[in-house]
C-alpha cells in the first residue's frame, strides 16, 4: 500500500488519538457528561455493567450552578465519576428531562440519581453538596452494601436490626425523603419498651429521623420532658420537641393535580386535641401556631390575622425583640401572599406599625425592615400620603444592610418590580 493510499487511514488514526486525548483532558478538568438519549445511556449502562449518574438540574437553580462550578470540575470527583458511572446532565425542564422527571418523581434541585440499566433508582442523594459528600455519594451507589436500592430489598429481614435501620434512615435523608426515615425509625422504635428511648442509640435514633408529631413515641418524649433534659443537653431536647410540633402540621394540607387545598380537619383537630391533653409547657403556642399553618396553607386571611392579633393578647408573641421578629415574619407572609383581602392587609399594617413604633430596643437594621414592611402595607391599602411618611423615617442604608444580610432571597411578590 503506497503512503497516498495510507494518508486516509492516518488521518482517521489521528482524528481518533485527538478524540480520545480531548475527553481525558475533559475528565482531567472535570465530570464528562454524555449527551446521548436515555435509551442508549440505559442500553451502554446494561451492556458496560455501570451506572447512569444524573444529574437532574434546571437552569434557575441557583445550588446547581454551584455543583458545576465547584464540585463537577474537582479532579477527584471526575476520577470516580468518570471511571465508575456513565453521567448524564439532564435538564428537567426541557427535552426528555421532561418525561424523566415525572418518572423518577424529581421534585427539588439538585437532584442526584444513580440509575441501572433496567431503569432503576439505585441511589439517591439531594441538593448542594461537598466535594467529599458527593464522592461519598458515589462510594455509596456503587457499593452492594450501602446504596439506596440495598436498604430496600433487605429492610424485611432487618427491621430488628438497630445498625441497619440507623443506616438506612441515613440513606433516606441524603435522598430526601424525611417521611419515609421518620416511618422506619418509629417502626423500630415502636417495638421498643417506651422507657427505652431514653437510651443513647435509640435517642440519636429518634432525634435524627422522627418528624412524626402524632406518633405515640414522639408524644412519650415531649411528656418525659424533663427526664431527657437530664440526660441529654437541654437545649436540643427542647429544639427537638419544638421544631418537630411546628413542622408536623403541614402534613394535614395536600394538594390535588389542580392545586386546590384538601385539608385533612379529623387528623388535624386530632392532633390539636392530643397537644392539649399534653404536658408539654409551650401547648399554647405550639396550638397557634399549627393553626396559622393550615390557616395559610387554605387562604383563610381572616383567621390567620385574627390568631396573630390572638396570640399578640395573649402575649404568645411578647411586644419585645423577639417576639417583633416573628410577627414581622406573618404579617409579610400577609403582604406577599394576600393581595386581594383588604382587611388582611389592613390587620397586618396594624402589626408592622406595633412593631415599627411600640416595641422597645429594636435595632436599627430590623427597625429599617419594620417600617418598610408598614410603608409597603400601607401603598396596598391605599394610605399613600401615610405610606410617604413612614418612608421618610426608614434609615435606607440599614434597609440595605439588613436586606443584604439574608440567607436566602424571598420571591418578589405578584406585580412588584
Amino acid at each position: 500500500m503506497n503512503k497516498r493510499i495510507l494518508l486516509p487511514y492516518i488521518f482517521s488514526f489521528l482524528c481518533c488519538i485527538t478524540i480520545q486525548n480531548s475527553a481525558v483532558a475533559q475528565n482531567k478538568t472535570g465530570v464528562y457528561f454524555t449527551d446521548s438519549s436515555w435509551q442508549t445511556l440505559l442500553a451502554k449502562a446494561k451492556n458496560e455493567h455501570k451506572l447512569i449518574f444524573m444529574d437532574a438540574f434546571t437552569t434557575w437553580c441557583g445550588p446547581c450552578k454551584w455543583m458545576d462550578k465547584n464540585v463537577f470540575t474537582d479532579e477527584n470527583v471526575a476520577a470516580i465519576y468518570n471511571r465508575n458511572f456513565i453521567n448524564a446532565h439532564t435538564d428537567m425542564e426541557k427535552g426528555e428531562g421532561i418525561d424523566l422527571r415525572k418518572k423518577y418523581e424529581v421534585k427539588a434541585y439538585p437532584t442526584f440519581l444513580f440509575i441501572n440499566g433496567d431503569g432503576e433508582v439505585v441511589h439517591k442523594a439531594v441538593g448542594q453538596s461537598s466535594v467529599s459528600e458527593f464522592i461519598q455519594f458515589g462510594l455509596d451507589a456503587i457499593s452492594p452494601a450501602r446504596n439506596l436500592q440495598y436498604f430496600q430489598k433487605n429492610y424485611a429481614a432487618n427491621k430488628a436490626n438497630y445498625n441497619f435501620i440507623s443506616d438506612y434512615c441515613n440513606a433516606l435523608k441524603v435522598a430526601y425523603e424525611n417521611d419515609a426515615a421518620s416511618e422506619i425509625a418509629l417502626d423500630y422504635l415502636e417495638k421498643q419498651k417506651p422507657q427505652s428511648l431514653i437510651e443513647s442509640s435509640n435517642w440519636q435514633l429518634f432525634n435524627q429521623n422522627v418528624s412524626d408529631a402524632s406518633s405515640p413515641v414522639f408524644q412519650y418524649v415531649a411528656d418525659h420532658q424533663k427526664q431527657f433534659q437530664e440526660q441529654f443537653e437541654k437545649e436540643i431536647v427542647d429544639q427537638k420537641i419544638y421544631m418537630t410540633y411546628l413542622a408536623w402540621p403541614q402534613h394535614y394540607l395536600t394538594y390535588d393535580t389542580a392545586g386546590a387545598v384538601i385539608f385533612n380537619s379529623k387528623g388535624f383537630d386530632d392532633f390539636i386535641s392530643q397537644v392539649q391533653k399534653s404536658d408539654y409547657e409551650k401547648k399554647n403556642e405550639v396550638i397557634a401556631k399549627a393553626k396559622l399553618t393550615v390557616f395559610f396553607g387554605q387562604k383563610k386571611w381572616k383567621s390567620y390575622t385574627e390568631t396573630i392579633a390572638a396570640m399578640i393578647k395573649d402575649q404568645i408573641l411578647p411586644l419585645d425583640k423577639k417576639g417583633a421578629e416573628q410577627i414581622y415574619f406573618y404579617a409579610d407572609m400577609v403582604y406577599r401572599f394576600a393581595k386581594n383581602d383588604q382587611k388582611a392587609l389592613k390587620a397586618a399594617a396594624g402589626f408592622a406599625k406595633t412593631i415599627s413604633m411600640e416595641v422597645p430596643g429594636i435595632g436599627d437594621r430590623n427597625k429599617a425592615e419594620y417600617l418598610e414592611l408598614y410603608a409597603n402595607l400601607l401603598e396596598e391599602t391605599n394610605q399613600k400620603d401615610l405610606s410617604v411618611s413612614v418612608r421618610n423615617m426608614i434609615d435606607h442604608k440599614k434597609l440595605e444592610e439588613a436586606q443584604s444580610g439574608n440567607s436566602f432571597q424571598m420571591l418578589k411578590p405578584a406585580g412588584k418590580k
